[in-house]
């Protein structure tokens, strides 16, 4: 867990101006989100790395895989808009400007993905599903790297899919998870780890200034009960 349950992005001081407080906040709920869904992703495909699964699984993995991996990069891309246009923001700061260059990538992917009816024909004539297509690496008992390929969609004559690179040892059940597209690839789960030094910049800063000064609670369920007028 990127923020932990003690970060002063879960008590953001009374005296923030509210446009800070919700710049932070969306922030803060874009990781979480993110993390949530790398959680998922990570289980789906480790269930889908078993070559013996059902056709009935499958259906159920793609679909989801799918969606939390594109929920990934959209995370990121909404951290990226909040970040360049959050007030007093020192815009040329390292870790931001590392962060921008290294989510790239998503922007543009993301882009993609919004604009789908206008991306189509450039789809078709690089070959590649509509949502991109996922690939990783897995280890056997022995040590013997498989390769795996979740393509979502219909394989159409001509269409062409990428699988993983073979080379370096698998250091988790599912590694170099790429998600490929026709106008780029990324690592989704690299892209989670971009924004835990932005997290850390923004838990500096908050403990230089908060101290001892009156927070805001945060995250709550409320629950509301009546009674009936007879």
């Amino acid at each position: 867990m990127m923020v932990n349950h003690d970060s002063p992005l879960r008590s953001l001081p009374t005296r923030l101006h509210p446009i800070h407080v919700l710049h932070l906040d969306g922030i803060r709920i874009s990781v979480e989100m993110a993390e949530v869904a790398a959680e998922r992703l990570l289980a789906s495909l480790h269930k889908a790395s078993d070559g013996s699964i059902s056709a009935e699984v499958v259906r159920q993995i793609v679909p989801m895989a799918m969606l939390d991996a594109w929920v990934i990069v959209e995370c990121i891309h909404r951290v990226r808009e909040l970040l360049e246009h959050m007030p007093g923001l020192k815009q040329k700061d390292p870790v931001i400007q590392l962060f921008y260059r290294k989510t790239l990538e998503a922007k543009r992917m993301r882009n993609f993905v919004q604009h789908l009816k206008g991306e189509i024909g450039k789809v078709a004539t690089r070959e590649l599903p509509l949502w991109g297509v996922l690939s990783w690496r897995s280890a056997d008992v022995d040590s013997t790297q498989i390769g795996h390929l979740l393509v979502p969609g219909t394989l159409y004559p001509g269409s062409k899919n990428h699988g993983p690179y073979f080379g370096e040892a698998c250091k988790a059940p599912v590694s170099d998870l790429v998600l490929r597209t026709a106008v780029g690839a990324t690592k989704v789960l690299e892209l989670v780890k971009t924004m835990e030094p932005v997290i850390s910049l923004f838990e500096r800063s908050l403990r230089r200034q908060v101290g001892q000064a009156p927070s805001s609670g945060a995250d709550m369920i409320i629950l509301f009960s009546s009674t009936p007028l007879l």
